[in-house]
């Protein structure tokens, strides 16, 4: 997945007004380098010069943290961000100049921004540097004026460090839970398109082997299970396009009707027990697929002669009275019921009656 770095995540976006908040925090403390423009010992047009040139300071500072978000990784936008730091180095040169030592109160937020928003390189060249013309300024008498400047320096320093690794761990969970998801996703068309597949297939091998035995006996029959065996090809390709897609068109009583229509044309006696449109739980969204795959194991297993599909607002449940399963493991498809139904607070009990067969339970 690729970040645009024209569009921010929400969340970003969301910590990037808050970076610009606290960058705005700050601005206060140039009243004092701009105290002093009035004091200086200079002409009229280079007190001018510097004044502006503190405003033009302070407004590419807020400028550089309001337009780049400091959230996203460095690499969207390298080079205007060095751009900026020259700027503010630049116009600290200036105020230097005309100033002197009153203007070192521009170096921390020079540092700020190479904190925040530049590479570790960046980060320490520039913040060492700062650091050093800091300790040189503060010589002798001046010390006591520019240590608080040394702390302040040091302390954004160390929060840019922090903050950096922090961003960092961020986005590694952030690409970890992406890929994640995609797995997730992927486990799920795999699912789906067993369940589709594995039913349909199931469907149109019993009806073309139905058709071979009947197509000297009964010819019509035989087409007409043919053309069932088309259908249900035809409904196992649409149902691959829309587990691709996420959706199924088909509702929990037509998937209920259809599996018990299923086993009858198998030959099986078949009862339904309640009615399939009192489901309206979220649950009846993976029911329809865990009915096709409970019903495709019973076609594939059982060996049965009759079965009871029961149904109600609480369980959905098919009982044969088949061979059982007792000494016999579970496969992926049952395996992947049990995953959907987790996923939506459903559970799947196997169990066999006392008088044989399997019962399968689906409650929620």
């Amino acid at each position: 997945m690729t970040v645009m770095p024209s569009r921010a995540p929400a969340r970003a976006r969301g910590w990037q007004r808050l970076t610009w908040w606290f960058a705005a925090a700050w601005l206060p403390f140039l009243a004092f380098p701009l105290t002093h423009v009035f004091q200086a010992d200079h002409h009229r047009e280079w007190r001018y010069l510097a004044g502006v040139t503190i405003l033009g300071f302070a407004a590419l500072y807020l400028w550089g943290f309001r337009t780049y978000n400091l959230w996203l990784p460095i690499s969207t936008d390298h080079w205007p961000r060095i751009w900026v730091l020259v700027g503010l180095a630049v116009l600290s040169a200036v105020s230097v100049q005309v100033l002197g030592n009153h203007a070192m109160g521009l170096l921390p937020f020079v540092v700020a921004w190479a904190s925040f928003a530049m590479s570790s390189v960046w980060r320490w060249t520039v913040g060492v540097s700062c650091l050093l013309a800091l300790a040189l300024a503060g010589r002798g008498d001046e010390f006591d004026d520019t240590l608080w400047l040394l702390v302040i320096a040091l302390a954004l320093m160390l929060t840019g460090y922090l903050t950096s690794h922090l961003l960092a761990r961020t986005r590694q969970m952030g690409e970890v839970e992406r890929a994640h998801l995609v797995i997730a996703e992927r486990d799920r068309m795999a699912r789906d398109v067993h369940d589709v597949v594995g039913h349909s297939l199931t469907v149109v091998g019993l009806k073309v082997q139905l058709a071979e035995r009947l197509v000297e006996r009964d010819p019509a029959r035989a087409r007409r299970e043919l053309t069932e065996a088309s259908d249900a090809i035809k409904e196992a390709l649409a149902g691959i396009r829309l587990s691709v897609e996420g959706v199924h068109s088909s509702t929990f009583p037509t998937v209920v009707h259809g599996a018990v229509s299923s086993l009858r044309d198998a030959g099986l006696v078949v009862d339904l027990v309640g009615d399939p449109a009192s489901v309206t739980s979220k649950v009846s969204i993976p029911l329809r697929w865990v009915v096709q795959e409970l019903t495709t194991n019973v076609l594939r297993h059982s060996h049965a002669r009759r079965v009871v599909v029961e149904v109600d607002d609480e369980h959905f449940a098919i009982e044969d009275d088949g061979v059982g399963t007792r000494g016999v493991g579970e496969g992926r498809g049952l395996q992947g019921v049990r995953e959907r139904l987790s996923a939506a607070g459903a559970e799947l009990n196997v169990t066999t009656p006392d008088h044989g067969g399997t019962r399968m339970e689906v409650t929620w």
